[in-house]
Formats: C-alpha cells, structure tokens, sequence
C-alpha cells in the first residue's frame, strides 16, 4: 500500500446558482445540468405552481433506470483514475493511501483464496457473513467476497452480554442459512463454541494457497443487476436482525439520485467515518465516491467518537464537500463549535484558529421530528467558518431504499411517495397518513423471511415505510412520527416524538436528550400484570414517560423536580397525567442490536415487569 495521499482538489461550487435549492415549494425545477457521458440524464418534470393538481404519488412519473453493470463494474471503472481511499488512523498515525487499482487487485487476489472458494462451492447460499471492526478490511473484504462471486452480508458490532450474543448468532445462522462467516484472528473468539459454524479468518485468506486466474476478473463479474448482491442487516419490531437484499441496480439508482440532488462530481471528496454495516457508509459514502472515481476519506469511529474536534479539524485539512453525519452526532459537534468559539473571543486563548469549511457542499443529516433546533444552531456555527449556504441537508431514509431517499421534504428521482388513509385511499394535502414507496432503488423482498415481506408491501407492491407523513402547503413532505405508535387520548391522536419533543424543550437538567421515551399502553395489554391495580384497570389510555439520567439516585429532590416538570408538559399537552415517569440511570434502557433506542422495545420491557424498582432508582 502506498503512503502517500492523494491531493484533494478544492470544490468551489456555488450553490446559490443551483435553481435547485433556490426554491421550496417547486419539485423537480427544470435546470440544466452537466455530466460526463457516461452519465444518464434524466427527462425534466415540473410540476404546477398550484400544488392542488398534484396526483396522490410524487412525483407523478418516477423515471425509469436501466442500469445494465453490477458493482464490481463500476470499481473497475474507477480503476482506470488514480483516486482512491485515504484511511487516516488518527493523531499519531500514518496514513494511507490505497488507489481504487489498488483495491481491486487486492480484492482479486483474496477471491483466489482456495479456503474461500472451497467454502462457497460448497455452500447453498453463497452468503458470507463479514464480521470485522475496521474501514480496511470491511472494504477490502467486501469486494473480495463480491468478486469470489459471494452475497456479503455486513456484521454489526455483537451484544456485550454473552447469552444475547449467542442467541444473536444462532439467530442469524439460521436466517441466512448457515453462512460462511469472515472475521479476524482477534475477533475470532466471540464465534468460538458455536456447532456448524464455517469460519474463515482474514489471515487465512491472505496466507493462501490461491488458486490460479482462469481470467483477469472474478466470478461475481458475471452477476447481472437485478441478482442480490448485498444483504444489509437492519433490526425488526421483535427485536431481531432482518436482512435486507440489495441489487446492484437498486442501489446505483439510489446512487444516481443522490449525485442529481446534490449534485456531486469526480472533484468532490467524500468522508465516512460510521461503521461499514450502515447504509449511509456503504451506500452514501462508498459506493457512492466509486461510481463518480472519486477520492474518499476514512476516519475512525472510535476516535471520532471520543474526541469531535477531531472530525472538524478532518473536514478541514481534506477539503472535504461530502459527508454524513447522524443527528446525535451533529449535537456534539455543535457543542464543540460553541466551546470553540467562545473560548476564541477571549484575550487569554492561545490560539485564534478560524476552521475553512468553504469546501463543505453537504452533510446528510437525519430528518427526524425535533432535529430542528439543533439544525438550526449547526448551520449558524458552520456559516461563521465559511459554509456555504444551505449546506445542511436532512433526509429521510432507510436501509430498505438505499438511506436518505428525500432532501428537505422533496424525494430523489428513484422514488415515488404516496400518502394514504387506513383504507389505501389517497389523503388530502395537509393531513397525516402511512407513507409509503415505491421505484427503482426501492428493495422488493427480505432474505428468507417471505411472511415479513408480504406484511410490508401492498399488493399493488408499494413498501410501507411504518412512518406517518403529510405534504404541507408548500408542497414538502412532513414526518408525523412512526404509525404503530401513535395513540389516542380523550379522542386525539398524539405521536410519542411530540411528546418528546416537548419535553426536550424544557431543557431540565441531568436528562440525556436522546434517552427520553414516551409510549401509552391499555390495561388490556397487561392484564393480570401486579402492578397495575383497579383503578388503573378503568383507564382506557395509560402514558409512560422514561428517561435517561445521570443522577445517582432516582429520589433525590433533583429527580422529583426532573418528574414534576415533565408530568406538567405532559399534562399541559395531552390533558392527561402520566401514569408513570421513570428515570434509569446511564444507558439502561432498551436499545436495539445497532444500539438505538426502541419505543416498542422499552414498553415490551415495560410490559413483561422487566423493570424493577429498586432503592436507587429503576433497573432493566
């Protein structure tokens, strides 16, 4: 591998000139734009100014993509450039610098691995499950297994606690039907004592023998665009992982919808720094910098995590135009930006360093409910240090689509939406209903799991997303919150994220932001439950407010001010009081196999007596 880095070039695009996003209430504008020939441009639809003619899908007319090449295709092509991936380690670390030439060679080589296509001859399913914990080998393996002619299945991180990982496994063993799996030396140990397991190490691959090259390319050359090519695991309502299949076709349909929404090109430098196993890394970032041959930055999570500024200073010293970055995220950076900047006005800071983010096109955020705020406060920081306008660009997105599907409200050009009642009748502009979607880079079917698949599509074969959704009168389309958990009081229907939102506003002190679930149950669901007593039993609709706190005790004066302030937003709201308000300490609720907070799992949690009091406060 080489260490030398590849010399980012400046973007200097000016996206005030961009009719695109010099409108809100326009979707599609007709504008010009340029590409290279090998790009397919697609016809211009306008809409109306009068948003009242607008058929119940929007767009009206999806355009229609035929790509005809698999992935490795599109890395071949980027072969033949000298761009390629910049792995920074870190302060203290060398960095590396491998040309896509560079990534392809070495993903052919270990194709030729003779363990590896040992192991595939003689498997059913061709999946290979990837299990490693750094960008290198995440990427490098991917396309190993894509060119051996193997389905990849990315791995997230496995459960700490020995029986959920174990039962995690065995889960996944049997959903993709006994895998072969990929991991390192180090990480070897978290699969040892499993029956039937197939496991190959990255050591052993590399070490040979190899077979020798009937050709210059691999097997997976020959896989059409409409073969799955990758299985992307994503966590179901019940807890459990669910794999995803992708094409190749689907995701470079995603992938030309997004390079036409934000208009990025060969110059633009791209930075992932979330794990490999997101879509928003593998789908937003990688593939996305492969298809247009451009150079991509990787930094670690570990260290980003730990320390934000390091991330900022990342942006910088690479030029970077494109990255993604979650909302929690987003609010530590804002943090960081805040102590920066105010420790620079004063006489007695030692440095009076001003960062240059005048390279910054986009950061793809999340446009969930309640991100206003800090959204707000990011593109006011940002601005101060040379961002350019309209930088910031929430989305809304699900691995089943390949990520972000939407910017600001209006959907890329590989999918069309579609709002309806609960009798699948088209709803009038301005009020809620199932947001569902359909169109080239949308995915048709969950691996091994045909009963999930028939509940979360219709029969004319739209994907019910589970979210609820309005198009407002400027013509954007509004997240309500998630279907299967809105509720009803006194004969309004709220959403929980309202709540939340509401709750987060006050601003109470000793709450984390992100650990605040509310959920409503019936007594009904709980029947025979002890601690629900008679009079509760009356009560046709019971709120649960939990929250994440730092306070040692739940019974301090702290922690029954913290209740009385959120019982008051609750009963100013929802003209109810809360049945309960919990408080756990640290990280205690439940979250989900890529360590997300779940309503649904909290209240199963809730529900099954698996929260304990205690005398320092409440347990999972």
């Amino acid at each position: 591998m080489s260490d030398t880095t590849p010399q980012p070039q400046p973007h200097t695009a000016d996206l005030d000139l961009d009719p695109l996003f010099t409108t809100t209430c326009t979707y599609p504008s007709s504008y010009p734009l340029t590409y290279p020939d090998t790009y397919t441009i697609l016809p211009d639809t306008t809409l109306p100014d009068t948003y009242t003619t607008l058929p119940p899908t929007y767009p009206a007319i999806p355009p229609t993509y035929t790509p005809s090449l698999n992935l490795l295709h599109l890395l071949k092509t980027a072969a033949t450039v000298s761009s390629g991936l910049v792995l920074d380690n870190g302060p203290g670390n060398p960095v590396e610098s491998i040309p896509y030439k560079e990534l392809l060679n070495g993903a052919l080589q270990r194709a030729r691995s003779f363990a590896l296509c040992m192991a595939l001859e003689t498997s059913a399913s061709k999946i290979v499950l990837l299990h490693v914990n750094n960008h290198r080998d995440s990427i490098l393996y991917f396309w190993t297994i894509l060119a051996a002619g193997g389905i990849p299945c990315i791995s997230f991180e496995l459960p700490q606690d020995l029986t959920a990982r174990g039962k995690h496994i065995l889960h996944l063993q049997s959903l993709l039907k006994w895998p072969i799996i990929i991991t390192t030396e180090e990480l070897l140990p978290e699969f040892c004592g499993l029956e039937g397991s197939n496991v190959l190490t990255t050591a052993a691959i590399e070490t040979g023998p190899f077979n020798h090259p009937s050709s210059d390319v691999g097997p997976g050359f020959v896989k059409t665009a409409d073969d799955t090519t990758v299985l992307m695991l994503a966590t179901g309502g019940d807890g459990k992982a669910k794999a995803i299949c992708l094409t190749s076709g689907q995701i470079v349909a995603a992938i030309k919808g997004k390079l036409e929404m934000h208009r990025t090109g060969k110059t633009d430098i791209f930075l992932a720094w979330s794990y490999f196993d997101h879509v928003s890394h593998l789908v937003e970032i990688h593939l996305h910098a492969v298809y247009l041959c451009a150079i991509q930055v990787l930094f670690p999570v570990d260290i980003t995590i730990a320390k934000p500024s390091l991330l900022l200073e990342a942006l910088e010293r690479y030029h970077v135009s494109y990255t993604y970055i979650p909302n929690f995220f987003l609010k530590e950076m804002v943090a960081v930006l805040e102590k920066h900047d105010k420790l620079k006005e004063s006489p007695f800071h030692p440095e009076n360093k001003v960062y240059d983010f005048s390279n910054l096109k986009a950061v793809i955020t999340q446009g969930t409910l309640g991100t206003e705020t800090i959204n707000n406060k990011a593109i006011e920081l940002l601005s101060k240090h040379g961002a350019p306008a309209k930088f910031l660009r929430p989305g809304f997105g699900m691995t089943e689509f390949c990520g972000p599907a939407n910017l600001i409200g209006k959907p890329i050009n590989a999918v069309t939406i579609r709002i309806v009642d609960e009798d699948y009748y088209p709803v009038p502009f301005g009020e809620s209903g199932m947001l569902e979607m359909s169109g080239p880079c949308v995915f048709t079917t969950y691996y091994n799991d045909p009963d999930r698949t028939t509940r979360m599509f219709t029969k004319d074969g739209w994907f019910r997303t589970g979210d609820l959704a309005r198009i407002d009168d400027q013509g954007q389309i509004v997240l309500d919150g998630r279907y299967e958990e809105r509720f009803t009081v006194r004969g309004k229907c709220f959403h929980p994220q309202d709540i939340e939102i509401a709750i987060r506003a006050q601003n109470i002190p000793g709450i984390d932001d992100e650990g605040i679930v509310v959920f409503s149950f019936c007594p009904k669901e709980c029947v025979g439950a002890h601690w629900v007593n008679e009079v509760e039993k009356l009560k046709p609709e019971n709120l649960v407010v939990m929250y994440e706190t730092s306070f040692r005790h739940a019974f301090t004066q702290l922690s029954l001010d913290v209740e009385h302030r959120i019982t008051g937003t609750v009963l100013e709201m929802c003209g109810i009081m809360p049945y309960k308000v919990l408080g756990v300490e640290g990280e205690m609720l439940p979250r989900t196999l890529k360590n997300r907070i779940s309503n649904l799992l909290v209240k199963k949690a809730f529900l099954r007596g698996q929260l304990r009091k205690r005398s320092d406060g409440w347990h999972c």
